[in-house]
């Protein structure tokens, strides 16, 4: 996982060569402290890697579309031009309609 994000979200330039660098001794240090069962360290390593690569949390903004709860395809229109066409109707968009019995 260290490795993927570090390959995937930071390519091979100058700009962000210490940040991947970091993130790399970082992935080290978690790896090396879990294999000796230091479980502190390996969760301190990891805290430190996800603050250095500024990992965020991407599903639980409004109008993102990274939200699952949102229902829609990919390359879709964007989640407020779909709730401004919705009008009084958008919760529809975030909850199931109600079991007929």
């Amino acid at each position: 996982m260290f490795t993927l994000f570090t390959t995937g979200a930071y390519r091979a330039d100058a700009a962000t060569k210490d940040t991947k660098a970091k993130l790399g001794a970082l992935s080290k240090t978690a790896l090396a402290a879990a294999k000796k069962g230091d479980t502190a360290a390996a969760q301190a390593a990891v805290k430190e890697f996800v603050k250095v690569g500024d990992i965020t949390v991407l599903d639980d903004i409004q109008d993102s579309i990274f939200n699952p709860k949102q229902r829609r395809n990919a390359g879709a229109p964007t989640t407020d031009t779909v709730e401004a066409q919705m009008g009084s109707m958008k919760y529809a968009f975030y909850q199931p309609l109600p079991d007929k019995k």
